[in-house]
């Protein structure tokens, strides 16, 4: 369970939720997403972390609905759906139901949970400067409705996450480039004292390493080559 997204929260909502599970879902750059955190039963043997899944599993038009609706909830995949009576408006549009706690869900989606053996689940966005950063993805195996004050305190969490991850973020890109200018002078200075790049290259391969993590590097330097 990496830095940056502690089990700490996963627990801390799973206390606060009631779910047999709860996972920090996080987003690559192109919708794929990866579980980074769990909190679960301690009889549950069977863990979802460090898991990748790609980005059809949460289509792209789901993560844009997870920016405006910050929590949705499915209190039982078995419960029963009611029709919209009318379907369209007067002037031919349908209802918008996107920020409505009781819209029901895709019958493929309810496949899926049930295939998974999970009977209530509930997303709450993480919001990191206006963008979808990740999820907290929570599961259980009996139906669990989750009432309006509960859910409120899990979104109020879920704003203090985004906040702290925010923070954590930007104190890394402040450490990294301090760290760069820091090589940057060193290498600065070896060139200007007139120093063989070749034959000090281990210890500037490791300075490098500080700032860029590397398996393998190699210099080029006159015809000479050094790894």
């Amino acid at each position: 369970q990496r830095p940056g997204a502690p089990p700490e929260a996963a627990q801390q909502l799973r206390e606060l939720a009631g779910f047999d599970r709860v996972m920090v879902y996080k987003f690559g750059p192109e919708g794929d997403g990866t579980v980074i955190a769990e909190a679960k039963e301690d009889t549950d043997t069977e863990t979802y972390l460090g898991l990748h899944f790609p980005a059809s599993d949460i289509p792209r038009q789901a993560r844009e609905l997870y920016k405006r609706n910050h929590l949705r909830l499915i209190a039982d995949v078995d419960d029963e759906v009611a029709p919209i009576q009318p379907q369209y408006s007067p002037e031919g549009a349908p209802l918008d139901l996107s920020l409505a706690v009781t819209r029901a869900v895709s019958p493929i989606h309810l496949e899926y949970l049930r295939n998974m053996k999970v009977r209530a689940s509930m997303s709450v966005s993480i919001i990191i400067r206006g963008e979808l950063w990740g999820l907290f993805a929570c599961h259980h195996r009996e139906p669990l409705y989750v009432d309006y004050e509960r859910r409120t305190a899990i979104e109020l969490l879920a704003q203090f996450y985004g906040y702290e991850l925010e923070r954590r973020e930007a104190r890394e890109i402040s450490e990294t480039m301090g760290r760069a200018q820091k090589l940057h002078d060193k290498l600065m200075m070896s060139l200007s004292s007139g120093a063989d790049l070749a034959s000090g290259f281990r210890s500037i391969a490791g300075e490098i390493g500080k700032v860029i993590p590397y398996d393998g590097i190699g210099l080029y330097l006159s015809g000479e080559y050094v790894t």
